[in-house]
């Protein structure tokens, strides 16, 4: 039997430019949220289906470029 762990959600965002769309589970890191969607699930890797509460906006600051 395989255990389940859960770990605290991560905070930062991770650009991926093959995308149009990106998840979040806190929508206060969004600039503004709305509560309607077009959508109703999400798919998964493992087939299970997350609901979609809602949608919104937000702006990600310029990377920190460090030389060195």
């Amino acid at each position: 039997m395989h255990t389940l762990t859960l770990s605290p959600p991560d905070e930062n965002w991770y650009m991926d430019t093959s995308v149009t769309s990106h998840m979040t589970t806190d929508q206060s890191t969004l600039s503004s949220y709305f509560y309607s969607s077009k959508y109703h699930n999400v798919v998964v890797g493992n087939g299970h289906l997350i609901p979609i509460r809602g949608h919104g906006n937000t702006t990600l600051s310029p990377p920190t470029l460090l030389y060195t």
